[in-house]
């Protein structure tokens, strides 16, 4: 088997070099902004409880009666309530810490040990962020 011939590189030009420290930078910065992103959720997802919890706290009745008048929307509000709490559960998720192993000399085991970190961050974002948005399309 012949090694394969490796073609001549060409010196790194200067606006190169600034892209790949920008994808460097966000490469770093990559895990933090997925968990600001989640804390941003969790926030809207307690205000929104809030103000649901608000309005039941300072109504005369509960519950109101535009809600009694239809029987299809006790089964929807309580369905995006549930989808509300379910986002900011999964929210928690995300944000919670988890057991993570680090390998001193292992670089390779380290890369993939970060990849497993970001791929769990990432997929709870995106079910929190699904399941936030959900209920405004009722």
């Amino acid at each position: 088997m012949k090694n394969p011939q490796i073609p001549k590189g060409t010196p790194v030009k200067d606006e190169d070099k600034i892209y790949y420290d920008l994808l460097k930078e966000i490469e770093k910065t990559q895990i933090s902004t997925i968990d600001e992103s989640g804390k941003r959720l969790i926030d809207r997802s307690a205000a929104i409880l809030g103000v649901f919890m608000t309005i039941i706290a300072l109504s005369k009745e509960f519950p109101p009666p535009y809600l009694l008048s239809d029987p299809k929307t006790i089964p929807l509000a309580i369905a995006m309530l549930t989808l509300v709490i379910i986002s900011q559960l999964s929210g928690f998720l995300l944000l919670m810490p988890g057991k993570y192993k680090l390998f001193q000399y292992n670089l390779t085991e380290n890369e993939k040990e970060y990849k497993k970190i970001r791929k769990k961050r990432s997929v709870s974002l995106i079910l929190e962020a699904l399941v936030f948005s959900l209920p405004w399309f009722f």
